[in-house]
Parts: C-alpha cells; sequence; structure tokens
C-alpha cells in the first residue's frame, strides 16, 4: 500500500504543469535513494524550501515525505510486533518451566506426605501390637500370682461332697491364661440340699456362684464374666 502512494505521487510530479522537469528529476534522485528516516527527518526543511520555490513540487514532495513516513511506520511496527513476539515466546516457556517446577515440587511433596501417612499408620499398628503385648504380659504375671494365692477368699461348697474352693479356683486360673472360660460344675452349692427341695436348691447354687465369682476377682483385681449356658450350666470369662 504505501509502494503504491509513493507510485501515484511520483505520477503526481509528473504530471503536473506547474513543476520543473529538472527540479522534479533532481528532487526524486535526491529523496527516493534516501531512507524512510532520513527523509523524515529532512521533512521540515524540504517543505520550506520547496514551498517557496514551486507550490506544486512542494505539495508533491509532502506526500512522499508522507509516504516515506508511513513506510517507516510500518518498518517501526513490524519490529515492535516481531519483539512482542519474541517477548511472549520467551514467556511461555519460562512459564512453563515454572509450571513444571511447580508440578515436580507438588508431586514430590505429594509423596512424602503418602510416605509420612503410610509411616503413622505402621507406627500405631506397633504401638496396639506393643500395648496388647504389654497387656497379655501383664495378665499372666497377674494370674501366675493369682494361682499361688488361690487360698485367698477360699470357702467351702459341695458337689457330690465338701470341697474347698481354691482347687477349683486354681483350675479357673489356668483356663483364663489360655484365653479360655472355665465351667462351673453343674451341681456345686454352697451346702447339701436335696434335690427335692428345688427351689432351696437353685438358691444355694447362687450363692454358690457369687461366693466364686467374688473369689477370681479378689484374684486377678477385676470383675470376672459369667455366662449360662443352653444346658443350665454356667461358665466363668477372665473378662
Amino acid at each position: 500500500m504505501i509502494a503504491s502512494r509513493s507510485a501515484a505521487t511520483v505520477r503526481l510530479l509528473a504530471s503536473s504543469s506547474r513543476v520543473n522537469r529538472h527540479e522534479f528529476k533532481s528532487f526524486s534522485i535526491r529523496h527516493l535513494s534516501s531512507s524512510p528516516t532520513d527523509v523524515v527527518t529532512q521533512k521540515h526543511s524540504i517543505k520550506m524550501s520547496e514551498k517557496s520555490k514551486n507550490p506544486g513540487l512542494a505539495a508533491a514532495a509532502e506526500a512522499l515525505i508522507e509516504a516515506a513516513s508511513l513506510e517507516a511506520d510500518s518498518v517501526t511496527q513490524k519490529q515492535l510486533l516481531a519483539n512482542l513476539d519474541s517477548l511472549k515466546t520467551s514467556f511461555d516457556s519460562n512459564l512453563n518451566k515454572v509450571v513444571q517446577k511447580m508440578d515436580s515440587s507438588n508431586e514430590n511433596f505429594d509423596a512424602k506426605i503418602n510416605t509420612l501417612d503410610q509411616r503413622l499408620v505402621e507406627i500405631k499398628s506397633e504401638i496396639r501390637m506393643l500395648k496388647k503385648l504389654m497387656e497379655e504380659e501383664s495378665k499372666q504375671k497377674t494370674l501366675e500370682r493369682a494361682r499361688a494365692l488361690t487360698e485367698l477368699r477360699s470357702f467351702v461348697y459341695y458337689d457330690n461332697g465338701d470341697k474347698n474352693s481354691s482347687d477349683l479356683a486354681k483350675s479357673a486360673l489356668e483356663w483364663f491364661s489360655i484365653g479360655y472360660g472355665y465351667r462351673l460344675p453343674k451341681d456345686a452349692k454352697m451346702k447339701y440340699i436335696n434335690d427335692y427341695y428345688t427351689e432351696e436348691c437353685e438358691q444355694s447354687k447362687k450363692e454358690f456362684r457369687d461366693s466364686f465369682t467374688t473369689q477370681i476377682k479378689v484374684l486377678i483385681k477385676h470383675e470376672p464374666r459369667l455366662k449360662k449356658n443352653d444346658d443350665d450350666t454356667w461358665t466363668i470369662f477372665d473378662s
């Protein structure tokens, strides 16, 4: 577009009846050979000198200089756009590097967090196991000590004859030590009562269970658990 404007300006100079041919030739050679920047720099001085010589030549000169000025502006714009494109490319490249680095850092951080969480789970599991082992060790020591003290709070009960609860307690404690309960004798009661007296027999059996439970509680330092079985017998558990 700028080139067409320059050509039009030249045609204007050639066709003007008021323009001296020698002046036109001299002007064209001198200014068309100049760079756009030089032409723009000399714009003011050319205007003044050419106006005083010939109004037609001055008008044509102004048009030619304007075209050169537009060409210079176009070159500058192209350079600016090229610089902007280069800057954008550099910025995008650096931004991508920063994003990749941040993503890598986040992945490393997430991996460390996952590792830490897994380690915490393992530590909690180890603590539970250690606690269980300590509780079991404490339980075994208590039962071992209790087996040596079964005479404590012992009593006499009746089960096909009078018996001492000390031996019964020792058997119960041995079953406790391997994780099982101990089934109490079905007909054990506090004293002999003829089975004909059903109500009295049941009451005496209950008194036996209560007395034995109390003895075991004293020995193991906590309340044992009694469970009634389907055959109307009773089993005592450590807990």
